[in-house]
């Protein structure tokens, strides 16, 4: 599959909330108990990409994100319409959907119907935050089945596959044979830190940093180190490196979040209508009055913040965004 360079100064990639509304109750994850639930306003999100791509020659990636993406597939399939000929354009590189992959039929249906021309730039993102006993506990009975199921369906259409796993106290165990699970089935695996931030709406409000309980985070370490020994397969390694010495040390380096291009790069927008730079900090813009000047000086604000300082509440995000 085709990665579009992050480091492109005018190049951005899309996160775009299509719904609040989820079909798990996970538990690290609180956007289930969102009220309302909502869904974006497809007409503004046009506009938007439009103004983006009047400023920029294409964008990196644009992915469908929630809640649960396919837990609202009119407007999955009413933007599918809008984005699919701007894939084939060249207008958008990567097409991307982040899912916990549990609605296998729902996903199935949709995906028989991606022309062949349209899978290697097609590509998932599936949440699975362990082994059979630690995924169901996290994220619901028989969840690691579904998602095993919507793996082996993926890869046989031959999508580009990448396993999305949550370090937290609860899975430690799992770091290392989910990393030999990911590489038996040829997916890539993606690595996020559970410690919470109050700003983030994703997660509970009660914290839990990085430096706390330092049994568990020195384990986590470990198991992490043996991957990287391994020869990190289908993993970012540097993106290890990171996790890795942030669990040892305690706190997120700060040569880390002054690195990060998240901000510079990330145009997030929630199902509400907010727009971030980064989903852990304020929203810098908004759908219903967004414009591209606006939309830069205050993106050029936040990156300025954080090159001056390090982001202490920073979750380490995937680290996809670190140069």
């Amino acid at each position: 599959m085709h990665k579009p360079e992050m480091c492109q100064d005018d190049i951005f990639w899309i996160q775009l909330m299509v719904t609040n509304k989820c079909n798990l109750r996970c538990r690290l994850c609180n956007i289930c108990r969102e009220k309302p639930s909502v869904g974006v306003d497809l007409k503004k999100v046009s506009l938007v990409l439009k103004e983006v791509l009047s400023h920029t020659p294409y964008i990196g990636c644009f992915s469908f994100t929630g809640g649960e993406p396919f837990a609202d597939m009119p407007r999955v399939r009413r933007l599918w319409r809008v984005l699919f000929p701007l894939l084939q354009a060249g207008k958008i590189q990567v097409l991307n959907f982040n899912t916990n992959g549990t609605l296998t039929r729902v996903m199935e249906k949709f995906i028989a119907e991606i022309p062949d021309t349209g899978v290697k730039r097609v590509s998932f993102n599936i949440s699975l935050d362990g082994m059979l006993s630690s995924q169901d506990m996290l994220r619901g009975k028989g969840t690691f089945d579904k998602v095993l199921k919507s793996v082996r369906f993926l890869k046989k259409r031959g999508f580009p596959v990448t396993l999305n796993f949550v370090i937290s106290p609860f899975n430690v165990a799992d770091i290392f044979p989910l990393y030999q699970f990911a590489a038996k089935w040829g997916v890539e695996m993606e690595y996020n830190v559970y410690a919470e931030n109050t700003k983030s709406f994703y997660h509970y409000s009660k914290p839990l940093r990085v430096s706390q309980n330092k049994e568990w985070r020195l384990l986590a370490a470990k198991e992490v180190e043996r991957i990287i020994e391994d020869g990190a397969r289908g993993c970012r390694v540097k993106q290890l490196e990171y996790i890795r010495d942030s669990f040892r040390l305690g706190r997120i380096p700060s040569e880390l979040t002054r690195a990060c291009l998240r901000p510079a790069k990330l145009i997030f927008i929630r199902a509400t209508g907010e727009i971030f730079s980064c989903f852990y900090a304020s929203p810098i813009a908004n759908l219903k009055d967004f414009t591209w000047s606006s939309f830069l000086s205050e993106r050029e604000r936040l990156v300025t913040n954080i090159r001056s300082r390090a982001c202490r509440g920073c979750l380490l995000g995937s680290l996809k965004y670190v140069q």
